[in-house]
């Protein structure tokens, strides 16, 4: 009853963790990071660059599963290691390479019209994101929904308007990209771990991503002071944990 009033837009998480059940029946269209479901280095599963079928077998496994009650497939959580964080230890290509069998196997279940996001990138970076463009552009694959995070931790927030409109402009709605299909822009983790207690900053990141035109954003989740606010049921912070009390 408290999460439904608030009326969410997108829930990205995983399925084991927050059932497709509860986000549908709030109203919220369900996106899912893969790259959860099979694990990140040091590599229990194996190095999915390396021999990719069995992280195949799992996708296609996943999609058929889920098949009706995904809204968003994103391939692989920031391929791209920056501020400490270790979510991917290959090359660019290797991702690159990745993305467009995840983007293969799951079109195989799937069919044409499900939307499959990507890059997923620590932060904004418009060459990347053109060399990952231009990658599919070249290749056959598609970007249905263009992803990146905005932490805000070197620049103002209020380039995040500017971003977004910048790639809306460069991919969205350029005809050279139109074989991409790329229907959406979505901010898929915002608000970094400095700001994520601070309501002003909060009210800030959606003020920017509403001016930039964002079609989607979801509030990312830190362990602040050694508290992990990911998996307690506080909203990614936003409230109390016990009392479930508006932390501001």
């Amino acid at each position: 009853s408290l999460i439904s009033a608030l009326k969410p837009g997108v829930w990205r998480s995983l399925t084991r963790s927050v059932p497709t059940a509860t986000v549908l029946s709030v109203g919220a269209r369900y996106e899912i990071v893969l790259s959860d479901y099979w694990g990140y280095p040091p590599w229990s599963k194996g190095r999915p660059y390396d021999d990719n079928t069995a992280f195949l077998d799992l996708l296609r496994t996943t999609a058929q599963a889920l098949n009706g009650q995904i809204a968003v497939w994103e391939v692989w959580n920031e391929p791209d290691p920056a501020f400490g964080l270790n979510f991917w230890d290959g090359t660019e290509q290797q991702f690159f390479q990745l993305y467009l069998a995840t983007y293969q196997t799951l079109r195989s279940v799937l069919g044409a019209n499900a939307l499959i996001a990507g890059p997923s990138i620590t932060r904004y970076q418009p060459d990347y994101i053109k060399r990952f463009a231009d990658f599919c552009l070249a290749n056959g694959c598609e970007i249905n929904v263009l992803t990146w995070h905005e932490m805000g931790a070197d620049r103002p927030l209020s380039t995040i308007t500017d971003h977004l409109q910048a790639m809306r402009l460069e991919f969205v709605n350029n005809p050279a990209y139109a074989a991409l299909r790329m229907k959406e822009i979505h901010i898929n983790e915002s608000v970094g771990p400095t700001e994520t207690y601070n309501p002003a900053a909060s009210l800030t990141y959606v003020q920017y991503l509403e001016r930039g035109g964002a079609d989607a954003a979801a509030r990312a989740c830190w362990a602040v002071n050694g508290v992990s606010d990911c998996f307690n049921n506080s909203l990614d912070g936003l409230i109390t944990p016990d009392t479930w009390q508006p932390r501001s």
